[in-house]
């Protein structure tokens, strides 16, 4: 994959997101664990730098993302807590209500808790496409997008490298 493509892909492709990541993979290189890159970035600079931005940033910013909702840090703890549990990049409702249920003993608020995750950016939609294939629908600051909860769902890669769920896509 192109790297440029692949770090969009770890953003939900806003500014601030593509700073960030690009900010820690600035840091990864001047700390001096890697050996100089040159010209052009070490591919494990950048890997680390990716890996970085995931744990120092993505995961607090879909946190924050739940603030202002009723109950929000408790709703952002048991839903964060729930999707990582999962251990898997592509699931269904019914897999996160049962894990939800698992740690926290309901259920009863999947649905509000997929939403708030899809409206996060933390999670997207896997879309068929009559039997052309798929693509991927994420939400995050576009109006026109929706979830759907009884398709396919998908966790979003920078999640996937903070949690160290291997990647479905």
């Amino acid at each position: 994959m192109p790297t440029l493509q692949y770090l969009l892909n770890l953003t939900r492709h806003t500014p601030r997101d593509l700073l960030r990541l690009l900010e820690e993979i600035r840091l990864v290189e001047a700390s001096g664990n890697f050996p100089a890159s040159g010209k052009v970035l070490r591919q494990d600079v950048i890997r680390e730098g990716t890996i970085q931005y995931a744990n120092r940033y993505f995961v607090g910013a879909i946190r924050n993302e739940f603030a202002g909702y009723d109950d929000g840090p408790e709703e952002a703890e048991a839903a964060l807590a729930s999707l990582q549990a999962l251990r898997r990049q592509k699931f269904r409702r019914d897999d996160f209500r049962a894990k939800l249920t698992e740690l926290t003993g309901s259920g009863a608020k999947a649905d509000r808790l997929l939403k708030l995750l899809f409206y996060a950016g933390a999670i997207g939609n896997v879309v068929k496409v009559n039997g052309a294939g798929s693509y991927l629908q994420f939400y995050h600051r576009r109006d026109d997008a929706s979830i759907y909860l009884r398709g396919q769902l998908i966790v979003h890669g920078a999640l996937c490298h903070a949690w160290n769920i291997p990647f479905s896509v």
